[in-house]
């Protein structure tokens, strides 16, 4: 079944335009809080990167990705449980695609980059953008060819795929970057840090609708496999650890200042998240439930 196809027989419960509604709404209520948390509130002091000689950051780094790639099986395992297509390659395309969507790296880093950062062009997408992708395409690619070709192998089979999985978050686009770096020796460009500005406070909200997007078509191709009952919580952890976001965890414990000023600070992409995730299995729900 061509892709498509597959949205149009899968998804025909839910008309384009309430799912762009869901989409958008979702994206202003979770971006704005984070927004109001990050660019209002003033940053704590934090000593991740300098705490127990640096290794604390590096162990928060194995860890995450580890998670990362725990849930990003298991998010495939759901999804495809549902979904009618047919091809690998397309499933590959398009299970690579919605993790690079989740994690704000199929577009919207990039422009940010740009924008915000005032990257180079030429830099951002050649020495960036290519080794992002990579470190997607492969844990993609696995996944998929080890549940479409190793069906009938022991449960070793998911701790070989789990390494692989785990060896791409954790070394891939650094590898790739390195690599890509030696051909082609580009400058990264000026920074600029501070207000960013009206315009680029519009490209934040707007670019943000990519991510939220494709949590919202991921969820409604997994929302079977999770029970009635507490589909919004298990949907958000399942996105934290495919979106990483446990960095925030260590942040609070190694910063200074009053607890709960510092969980509300760095927990701010888990609220985030949070915010997003229960407005759309709000929203997904109420329709279907029609």
């Amino acid at each position: 079944m061509s892709l498509m196809n597959s949205f149009r027989t899968e998804f025909h419960d839910l008309p384009i335009w309430y799912l762009s509604i869901c989409v958008v709404i979702s994206t202003i209520l979770g971006m704005s809080v984070h927004h109001f948390i990050v660019h209002i509130l003033q940053q704590p002091p934090n000593y991740l990167s300098q705490a127990m000689g640096g290794y604390l950051l590096k162990f928060a780094i194995v860890l995450i990705h580890i998670l990362q790639a725990l849930a990003t099986i298991i998010l495939y395992a759901l999804i495809s449980r549902h979904w009618k297509l047919k091809s690998y390659w397309i499933q590959v395309l398009v299970f690579a695609v919605i993790l690079a969507a989740i994690n704000e790296n199929l577009l919207r880093r990039f422009i940010m980059e740009i924008l915000a950062n005032k990257i180079e062009v030429s830099y951002e997408f050649i020495l960036v953008a290519i080794p992002a992708y990579l470190s997607f395409a492969l844990p993609a690619l696995f996944i998929v060819t080890f549940f479409s070709y190793f069906k009938k192998i022991g449960w070793w089979k998911y701790i070989i795929l789990f390494v692989l999985v785990f060896l791409s978050y954790q070394y891939v686009e650094t590898f790739a970057h390195s690599t890509i770096t030696a051909l082609f020796p580009l400058k990264p460009g000026g920074i600029t840090l501070g207000d960013y500005g009206f315009i680029v406070t519009i490209f934040i909200f707007a670019t943000y609708l990519i991510p939220v997007a494709s949590m919202c078509i991921a969820y409604l191709w997994s929302r079977k496999s999770f029970p009635k009952r507490g589909r919004g919580f298990l949907y958000f952890l399942l996105l934290v650890g495919v979106h990483g976001q446990l960095i925030g965890f260590f942040q609070m414990a190694t910063s200074q200042g009053n607890l709960f000023y510092r969980i509300l600070y760095y927990g701010s992409f888990l609220w985030e998240l949070l915010i997003v995730t229960y407005t759309i299995v709000f929203l997904v729900e109420r329709k279907l439930a029609r």
